[in-house]
C-alpha cells in the first residue's frame, strides 16, 4: 500500500506522462517526415553549443543512455544534420558538431511550430512555462538522485 506521499508523486508522474504525450504530438505534428523529437532535441543543443558536444554529454542532457544518444547522433549524421569526428581536446572522444544543413532543419522547425506554440502560450500567464521549469528540474534531479 502506498503513502499519501508516495501515491501523491505518482499521480504526478502519472499526469506528468500525460502533458508530455500531448506536448510531444503537438511537436512531433511540425517535424517533417523521418526527424524525431529526440533528434530535434540534439540539434537544438547543437545550435546553442557552437564548439559541439560529446556523446556522453549530449546524453547526460537528455537522461538517456550513452547508447542511446550515439544511435540518435548516428541516424543526424547519416541524414547531413550533424558531423562527428574525434575531440581535439583528448583525442580519444568524439565531437558532436551540427552542420549547416541541420542548423537550418532546427530553425525551419521552430519556425513551423511557431504558430501552435503561439496559441498555446497565449492561454497561458505569463510566467507560467518559466515557473514550471524550474520546479519539473528540481523534480528531475531528485529522481536522478
Amino acid at each position: 500500500m502506498l503513502t499519501a506521499a508516495e501515491r501523491s508523486l505518482y499521480d504526478l508522474l502519472v499526469r506528468l506522462s500525460g502533458v508530455e504525450q500531448l506536448g510531444r504530438a503537438r511537436i512531433e505534428a511540425a517535424l517533417p517526415p523521418g526527424l524525431t523529437l529526440a533528434q530535434l532535441g540534439v540539434l537544438g543543443l547543437l545550435v546553442k553549443e557552437e564548439k559541439g558536444s560529446g556523446p556522453l554529454e549530449l546524453a547526460r542532457s537528455f537522461g538517456v543512455t550513452k547508447q542511446t544518444m550515439t544511435t540518435t547522433v548516428a541516424r543526424l549524421q547519416r541524414s547531413g544534420l550533424v558531423d562527428v569526428c574525434r575531440n581535439p581536446a583528448d583525442g580519444r572522444g568524439k565531437l558532436v558538431t551540427i552542420t549547416w544543413e541541420g542548423a537550418a532543419v532546427q530553425r525551419s522547425c521552430m519556425e513551423r511550430l511557431g504558430p501552435s506554440l503561439a496559441i498555446t502560450a497565449d492561454r497561458m500567464p505569463l510566467d507560467l512555462a518559466d515557473r514550471l521549469g524550474r520546479v519539473l528540474e528540481e523534480l528531475e534531479q531528485i529522481l536522478a538522485a
